[in-house]
């Protein structure tokens, strides 16, 4: 199984049973972000695998060490991990922290791009449009591997 794999598979296990707002099964929002990181021409690791596990962290029950012991790799788990608000982490600490990588950066731009198409929220509109023009200005949007980070 690649990780890929291991990750749609965590991603439907851990979803199993939620719903977005609008009633359609949440599984659909990370596999739109996973489908989005593939058709903007990023490498499948870490991205695509790091896109379909974006929310797992901090809506399922799969945390990070569950995700290490089922087989995920470490560059993966640090992108969920960057991706994930701990309780304890203003929402600047968390910004500047996805900001500060180039990998978890570019998921972060493609979910913030899905949660606008698949389901605005109004308020959140500009909000989001500022954290997108910080990483364009500090990454761009198109895939440069001369950027990635490495762990």
């Amino acid at each position: 199984m690649t990780q890929k794999e291991l990750g749609i598979a965590i991603a439907f296990d851990g979803h199993e049973g939620q719903v977005r707002r609008d009633g359609q099964p949440y599984i659909i929002h990370p596999l739109g972000v996973m489908l989005m990181m593939e058709q903007d021409g990023f490498p499948e690791e870490p991205y695509h695998t790091g896109a379909i596990l974006h929310d797992s962290h901090e809506d399922t029950d799969w945390r990070i060490d569950r995700m290490r012991r089922a087989g995920v790799g470490e560059r993966v788990l640090r992108i969920v991990e960057i991706l994930s608000k701990s309780d304890n982490q203003t929402d600047e600490e968390y910004e500047r922290a996805i900001v500060a990588s180039y990998e978890a950066s570019q998921i972060k731009v493609r979910d913030m791009q899905h949660n606008l198409i698949s389901n605005p929220k109004p308020h959140k509109v500009l909000q989001y449009l500022a954290r997108l023009a910080k990483i364009e200005e500090v990454w761009g949007f198109d895939y440069n591997p001369n950027l990635e980070n490495t762990f």
